[in-house]
């Protein structure tokens, strides 16, 4: 907010103010008689004068126009100035949400968040989101494939043209059970991290033994079978077996077998 000599004045007053900030900013003023300054005043219309005594808290939210002059002692007094300008206090709202808590490796994680900023403010300057630092966008659905089991969590940034920012974060979880360790074979069978044709079959098969004891009410059943689907895992690992399951697939299933199993009861209804 600037202000010049009006001809035929004796005294000129320039504002600034800081384009959507909270509070009002200084006025200066430049006495151009000799007589020195009497004061400056503003207001928020042209009715109503405050004396300017420092910078103060401007009252109002939203746009808005700050009226102010300038008096010398010598009685010239300047030709009323104004600014407009915008006044934003609140800072961005956030509202995120996940579908659920726990999510198997095949499915997808979908990003869900609002960033706004509440009226009458400045107004929205930008928004970002993250998974673990991972880049995202909004309703993106992010493959879990290979993320590691435990909890994750996204992360949305905002801020408003005001400088005013909010970040808020919530978080989920990648955990295994049996039927998601039959679809996760199948979809590294699909993307060729499983290449022999017999071995899914076979750790099907495991896995699917291990659903119907569960199902029987003999999950202790199920714990052993589980041990022997580690053990062929492990065996694909041998030289002399070839490169049946690729290294980063064989830990993959490993570490998701391991958490299924040490969740499954030792005893038979």
């Amino acid at each position: 907010m600037r202000g010049g000599r009006h001809g035929g004045q004796g005294v000129a007053s320039a504002g600034s103010a800081q384009c959507c900030a909270s509070s009002g900013g200084p006025l200066d003023t430049v006495d151009y008689s000799g007589t020195g300054l009497a004061y400056v005043e503003y207001g928020l219309d042209r009715a109503t004068w405050t004396r300017y005594l420092g910078p103060f808290t401007y009252p109002q939210e939203g746009a808005t126009t700050l009226y102010y002059r300038a008096k010398d002692n010598a009685g010239d007094q300047e030709t009323t100035k104004s600014q407009g300008f915008q006044i934003d206090t609140r800072p961005p709202v956030i509202d995120l949400a996940v579908d659920k808590q726990d999510y198997t490796r095949t499915e997808p994680f979908v990003v869900n968040f609002t960033a706004t900023d509440p009226a009458p403010g400045s107004g929205l300057a930008r928004a970002s989101a993250d998974v673990d630092g991972l880049a995202v966008t909004n309703g993106q659905a992010v493959g879990l494939l290979w993320d590691a089991l435990g909890v994750h969590t996204l992360t949305v940034a905002a801020e408003d043209v005001a400088g005013s920012k909010t970040v808020r974060s919530i978080t989920f979880s990648v955990i295994a059970t049996l039927d998601g360790l039959e679809a996760e074979v199948r979809r590294l069978a699909q993307l060729g991290e499983i290449k022999d044709p017999g071995t899914v079959t076979s750790l099907l098969a495991k896995i699917q033994a291990a659903q119907a004891a569960v199902a029987s009410g003999c999950p202790d059943a199920a714990f052993h079978v589980l041990g022997a689907l580690l053990n062929e895992i492990a065996a694909t690992q041998r030289t002399w077996f070839g490169s049946r399951i690729t290294p980063r697939a064989a830990g993959l299933l490993t570490s998701d077998v391991q958490f299924v199993q040490a969740r499954t009861a030792r005893t038979c209804r």
